[in-house]
């Protein structure tokens, strides 16, 4: 459920935020970063982390471009030409972030049962 939710929501106001500050915009796409490796982080092993950062990256960058086109105006900030290249890229970036956390939890010695 958060696998969707949260991508979808936070690129959905990455998206409005876009039409409103390119510092805005900014800031929260750098905040989806660590968002993108923590939700690897769930995962026990490095190829489950990159199925979510897919996921995650596809839902935000494709939100981010719903968000902006339900405020409408000019994007504050540059976006890639054409502008479905900012889902590729989200999906790219979502998929090694999430790798990497999946990859570094499953390289975690296991907790020792009681």
């Amino acid at each position: 459920m958060t696998g969707v939710v949260v991508p979808s929501i936070f690129g959905l106001v990455t998206g409005v935020m876009l039409g409103v500050s390119a510092g805005g915009y900014l800031l929260l796409s750098l905040l989806a970063i660590p968002g993108g490796f923590l939700a690897g982080f769930e995962h026990r092993a490095g190829e489950e982390g990159l199925v979510r950062g897919l996921t995650g990256g596809l839902l935000f960058g494709t939100f981010i471009l719903f968000g902006h086109a339900f405020i409408g105006g000019d994007a504050k900030a540059d976006l890639p030409k054409p502008e479905v290249l900012l889902v590729i890229i989200t999906t790219l970036a979502g998929g090694l972030l999430g790798l990497l956390g999946g990859w570094l939890r499953g390289r975690r010695p296991a907790a020792p049962q009681a």
